[in-house]
């Protein structure tokens, strides 16, 4: 009888020493839970931010194709417009900063302030908006759609130095900026697109290269201003 004191002792100490543990445990779980939680929510999030950078980058292809079609496809309205474009003035004379054709420049004579950034400003009315001289249209600010229809600007480039005098053909720089469902997610893509006016050739002579996209990049889109 001398002994139940102590074993009632012992097993009071060894429910403290359970309760303890299993609150440890609880605690331990709890923080795993959290933990899946804000590992699950980072994910959605990178694959939201993927997916809207994807849309706009398709809306910035998209609008290459626009602009490549405006320049270079005889059915474009403005075609026979680009058979005959001036030479580029020098930086000393002529207007480089007035449009030659809506949406078209000379390049900016400031290599530090390409005329391209033009398109990232939203105060700024240089570039054209998908479709304009086209007439093709894109839905745009419903669910996963661009939330805005991209826009592109168009640079007349000066010949290449070892050009043959009987190439006619003339290069243009091509901007476009797509969104996506985020205005704030913007992709800018350039291209360089050689166009081949339209000629007549001489029986037997070697035809003109035809008219294509012979460069492509992605540019780094500077603060909006």
């Amino acid at each position: 009888m001398r002994e139940i004191p102590a074993i009632q002792s012992r097993s009071k100490s060894q429910h403290g020493a359970a309760l303890l543990i299993a609150l440890l445990m609880l605690v331990v779980l709890l923080m795993l839970g959290i933990a899946a939680v804000h590992i699950g929510l980072q994910s959605e999030r990178i694959s939201r931010n993927w997916r809207d950078r994807q849309i706009a980058w398709q809306a910035a292809e998209a609008a290459l194709l626009d602009a490549e079609y405006d320049i270079g496809n005889p059915h474009s309205p403005r075609h026979a417009l680009f058979d005959n474009m001036p030479s580029i003035p020098a930086a000393s004379g002529g207007n480089q900063n007035a449009p030659i054709l809506p949406g078209l420049y000379f390049p900016a004579a400031d290599p530090q302030a390409p005329r391209w950034r033009r398109l990232t400003s939203d105060h700024d009315a240089s570039g054209l908006d998908y479709g304009r001289f086209t007439a093709r249209t894109m839905q745009t600010g419903i669910g996963a759609l661009p939330a805005r229809a991209p826009r592109y600007l168009l640079e007349i480039l000066p010949r290449l130095r070892n050009q043959p005098a009987n190439d006619r053909s003339r290069r243009y720089r091509i901007s476009a900026l797509g969104f996506g469902p985020d205005p704030d997610t913007r992709v800018m893509l350039q291209s360089i697109y050689r166009r081949q006016p339209a000629s007549a050739n001489p029986a037997g002579a070697a035809p003109d290269a035809p008219s294509m996209r012979i460069g492509w990049r992605e540019l780094a889109i500077p603060d909006t201003e």
